[in-house]
């Protein structure tokens, strides 16, 4: 995919890059078919999901996923400072089976 200048993206053409990336990626456009390509059995996390099961504030679920953290967790477009997170399912269990939180 070429660049693209981050200054002007509207929420349409980011919407449009997000199923682009899944296409991309998992070979589906939506989240079910991210979950059953990841192997999942539910769709992925929202940041404030991951936040409640790991019993912590947004803020610490932020910096967990910047500091790299939580497994299997990235960025849809890690050039973008607002980039959507893919946060699979399973993600809280296995953090919490390394016990870092």
């Amino acid at each position: 995919m070429p660049y693209e200048s981050t200054g002007s993206l509207s929420e349409e053409r980011i919407e449009q890059l997000w199923s682009e990336l899944i296409e991309q990626r998992f070979g589906g456009g939506n989240r079910s078919a991210v979950a059953s390509a990841a192997g999942a059995t539910a769709a992925p996390l929202t940041v404030p999901e991951l936040a409640s099961r790991l019993c912590v504030t947004a803020s610490k679920a932020y910096r967990l996923l910047e500091g790299g953290a939580v497994p299997g967790a990235f960025k849809t477009f890690p050039h973008l400072a607002k980039s959507r997170w893919y946060i699979p399912a399973d993600a809280p269990e296995q953090f919490l089976a390394r016990g870092r939180a």
